[in-house]
């Protein structure tokens, strides 16, 4: 298969789809953190928690929109689509999940006892990997030049 091939509507659908579940359940269990560190209820995190709940959600969202910009791609599709701007807003929720991953990373690292965040920890790593799948993808639609 080519390069051209690489991206087709086949692959892109079910990686949007898994995607978008992963975001809706990072932002259920982050916005569920958040409003009990308002609350001040105890979330048995430590340092990090705060930081990673707030990035996570902004990775969250963004995410979300970018995945409802692909799926306007997929309904929209034909062989002479721009997916510039897809690649783009993509790119963007990838980098911002990235930063929630490196904060992921730093609360594993110094520990917690909530199961609940470590498994917005999972999400967010997995996460991660999947989305820049995703980029991946976007990015080998973008470097096929087209005949004029």
């Amino acid at each position: 298969m080519g390069l051209a091939g690489f991206l087709d509507r086949r692959f892109l659908g079910p990686i949007l789809m898994l995607n978008f579940v992963l975001y809706v359940i990072v932002l259920g269990i982050a916005g569920w953190a958040l409003d009990n560190t308002i609350e001040s209820l105890p979330i048995y995190g430590n340092e990090a928690t705060n930081t990673f709940i707030q990035f996570s959600l902004i990775a969250g969202v963004v995410g979300v929109a970018s995945i409802v910009s692909g799926l306007h791609l997929i309904k929209d599709w034909r062989d002479d689509n721009n997916v510039t701007a897809n690649l783009c807003s993509a790119l963007i929720s990838w980098l911002l999940l990235l930063l929630a991953f490196g904060l992921a990373c730093k609360e594993i690292h110094m520990g917690g006892e909530g199961t609940t965040l470590k498994f917005m920890e999972t999400f967010v790593i997995i996460l991660t990997a999947t989305h820049g799948f995703y980029v991946a993808m976007l990015h080998s639609r973008s470097l096929v030049r087209l005949p004029v």
